[in-house]
């Protein structure tokens, strides 16, 4: 494969942009994705990315899946009080007592399956990174910039359009009378000419539903019961949450959500991607189905990447989950009338791992448990590898149980088709 300058690892929100944007400067860039394009393989898989309603269902289509099983405490107690806790995983009856979140391995990455939500954070998170980390360029100020550059807005007035130009003289009548210094700020922390395409609902459509209706009022009578600020810039901001005259902290009320969908059809990085593919081929190699195993180093300075060629390779995918291995071998040394080895091996954690047990007898198969060998899955030539520490450990308890044995003898095996020993 050619040199490039950047090697991209993974094309979701934070990986796609990168790639597409070093392309644009003119770099070349190689982006490796672990899984597929899913929206472009199959009719359910486009229909499951573009249309809003499928979000959910996208999360269990199989093609990009992957299943993050997550514990929030140490504590196995507090643990068991979140009523969303799953105790096996389904796909490979692994225990996992832990939260289920699920993530996806297709272009474009989580955001081909998630809700398409649009929100930007409230500078008080931001504030409070740079407070920590020490860095001013993760104030509000700086970071609020970058989500104008990045968006597309389409539920507000764009910028020469009449009414952009009334609802911006009648905000700086109004802020210059409040002695508002942001009364020149017409685009209130939008942005009109990025790569991620915001809009919002029809709210006309809500008029169709009596009941929505009853949820929606009370919910408005709620808010001012309750006596949130500024009740009425939500009707000067027409209820967006983005709108920086919110100042951006501790919004609360009626809001109209905006969604990163673009005519009807959900859109992000992978059609940024697609996109700036199209217009330099030169400059952006998009690899699918390419796990990246290892990063390579020169010093300090990464130089390369290691990948995997494959479909389904990554450990949180159900079908690589799904690995279907013996359930038990047990194995006789032929030179010793009563030694046998009792082997089990499954999947957990990324790796291979073979438990080795040894008895005097084959019905008494987890007599003495003599160790375990473990392998990574991904690991070139993993299979061959594992076998050979497993014989490096068959060999050094028969050279402990036995005196002067001849190691070139072979073992035989037979499979055990019992569930449990």
């Amino acid at each position: 494969m050619a040199d490039f300058e950047y090697i991209v690892v993974g094309s979701g929100a934070g990986g796609g942009p990168l790639a597409a944007n070093l392309a644009r400067q003119g770099r070349s860039v190689l982006l490796l994705e672990a899984g597929g394009d899913s929206c472009a393989e199959s009719e359910k898989g486009r229909l499951l990315y573009e249309v809003p309603i499928f979000h959910g269902l996208s999360t269990e289509f199989e093609d990009c899946r992957w299943d993050y099983f997550v514990r929030h405490y140490s504590d196995d107690t507090q643990q068991r009080k979140d009523s969303k806790l799953v105790i096996q995983d389904p796909v490979s009856g692994q225990r996992v007592d832990a939260i289920w979140y699920p993530r996806a391995g297709t272009l474009g990455g989580c955001t081909a399956h998630n809700a398409m939500i649009t929100v930007t954070p409230q500078n008080y998170d931001w504030d409070g990174i740079a407070k920590t980390t020490n860095d001013p360029s993760w104030l509000s100020a700086n970071m609020n910039r970058y989500f104008e550059r990045l968006e597309n807005c389409q539920y507000q007035p764009r910028p020469g359009s009449v009414k952009y130009v009334l609802s911006g003289l009648l905000w700086s009548l109004i802020a210059l009378a409040k002695r508002n210094t942001t009364w020149r700020d017409w685009v209130h922390g939008h942005g009109f000419a990025g790569w991620l395409t915001t809009s919002e609902a029809d709210a006309r459509l809500v008029l169709k539903d009596i009941e929505i209706i009853r949820i929606l009022l009370k919910a408005v009578r709620f808010a001012f019961a309750e006596k949130l600020p500024h009740p009425l810039l939500g009707f000067l901001t027409k209820l967006d949450p983005n709108d920086s005259r919110n100042d951006y902290n501790m919004r609360e009320g009626p809001a109209l959500t905006p969604l990163a969908v673009r005519r009807g059809k959900r859109n992000g990085p992978r059609e940024f991607l697609l996109r700036t593919a199209e217009q330099f081929p030169d400059r952006l190699k998009i690899e699918l189905h390419a796990l990246a195993s290892r990063v390579l180093f020169d010093g300090r300075k990464a130089v390369a990447v290691e990948f995997l060629e494959g479909e389904h390779l990554y450990e949180a995918d159900p079908r690589c989950r799904a690995l279907q291995l013996p359930e038990g071998v047990l194995l006789r040394y032929t030179l010793a009338q009563a030694l046998y080895f009792y082997l089990r091996t499954g999947v957990a954690e990324g790796k291979i791992r073979t438990r080795v047990y040894s008895s005097d007898s084959p019905y008494d198969r987890m007599k003495t448990d003599i160790g375990e060998v473990a392998t990574p899955m991904f690991e070139p030539q993993a299979d061959a590898k594992h076998l050979t520490k497993l014989e490096r450990l068959l060999r050094e308890w028969v050279k402990f149980v036995k005196d002067g044995p001849d190691l070139d003898e072979p073992f035989t095996s037979f499979p055990i088709h019992d569930r449990h020993p």
